[in-house]
């Protein structure tokens, strides 16, 4: 397995974030894992269906996202040994998310239209309640267990949809916290920082503080209710993945893997660079010829796809 950065095959930028996107392909184990796009990274609703529509196209290969970025990839089996470093220490920290609210950020109300961040408690006396913020997650759980005293004096809100209702605002994480078995779940949206989950366990004292990555749906969940009350509509997202996925490709070009993956050499490393023969095949299978045509194969697919997951459920459902 060939391995190299964008930039230039000399290890890791010195330093990067987690935004952006990669690819990792193990031609030796079938592996491909990957993240990013503009809308796919921030939607998880949109992933849950595009991921296994991936897989059709990439059949016995293992298909999954990488929930943590690039440190997925550092951490996948030869790569830290190769590059000779470790990724995450290289990771630009965004300090302000760290740093817990005050508790008047905290107590005042979400300002329309802006969603960020989700949270849902069960309280002592087992009644669930939704609380909705417009900043992002870190600030309200790095507060720690006190912050469930200062959602008790502001009264719950309105569960909005994980699409944010269609208007284009979406929560990118939450939490759900189990007063009772004083236990704490997060999500994030988009690719997961490696040192969040610890940061928060260290201001949640006492408490079993874990990870999903099945956004809000699990969060609900995991409240006991049905994740139905939050799932996006099938419809929309069927339409809002065949607008990314048409809108980003670019029908009738050649892609030439020689060159893509040369670029990323250095001058010494192309001179010296040889591959098999029939390495860097240019031929591919037919392809529809119009972007109209093209959207049409890849709306069966979704539709394929999506019908298969409702039938799934709706087993999953009578069987319980």
């Amino acid at each position: 397995m060939r391995l190299s950065a964008r930039a230039g095959a000399r290890g890791w930028p010195a330093r990067y974030r987690l935004g952006g996107g990669g690819i990792l392909l193990d031609a030796d184990t079938h592996t491909l894992r990957f993240w990013g796009g503009e809308s796919l990274r921030d939607r998880p609703d949109l992933r849950r269906l595009f991921l296994p529509s991936v897989g059709r196209l990439w059949p016995g290969w293992a298909v999954a996202w990488a929930t943590q970025g690039v440190v997925d990839f550092a951490e996948y089996p030869g790569v830290a040994q190769a590059l000779g470093q470790d990724p995450a220490s290289r990771l630009d920290d965004d300090p302000e998310k760290w740093v817990p609210y005050s508790e008047a950020e905290l107590l005042t109300p979400r300002e329309e239209p802006w969603l960020a961040t989700v949270l849902t408690v069960r309280w002592d006396d087992g009644g669930v309640a939704d609380y909705t913020f417009d900043h992002d997650p870190p600030g309200y759980l790095t507060y720690g267990p006190e912050l469930l005293g200062i959602l008790r004096g502001r009264p719950p809100d309105a569960l909005p949809r994980e699409d944010g209702n269609g208007q284009g605002n979406y929560p990118i994480g939450g939490a759900y916290a189990d007063v009772p078995a004083r236990t704490l779940w997060l999500w994030v949206a988009n690719t997961r920082h490696p040192a969040y989950g610890e940061r928060v366990r260290q201001a949640w004292p006492g408490w079993h503080v874990d990870e999903h990555v099945d956004s809000l749906t699990q969060q609900i969940r995991l409240s006991g209710r049905d994740p139905a009350l939050v799932t996006t509509p099938r419809d929309r997202v069927i339409a809002e993945l065949l607008d990314t996925v048409t809108n980003a490709m670019s029908w009738g070009e050649a892609f030439d893997p020689g060159a893509f993956v040369r670029q990323t050499m250095t001058p010494t490393e192309r001179e010296a660079a040889t591959f098999a023969q029939g390495f860097f095949r240019v031929d591919r299978p037919p392809t529809p010829a119009t972007p109209a045509q093209g959207r049409e194969v890849l709306l069966n697919l979704l539709q394929r796809v999506s019908d298969e997951q409702a039938l799934e459920q709706a087993h999953g459902s009578s069987g319980q």
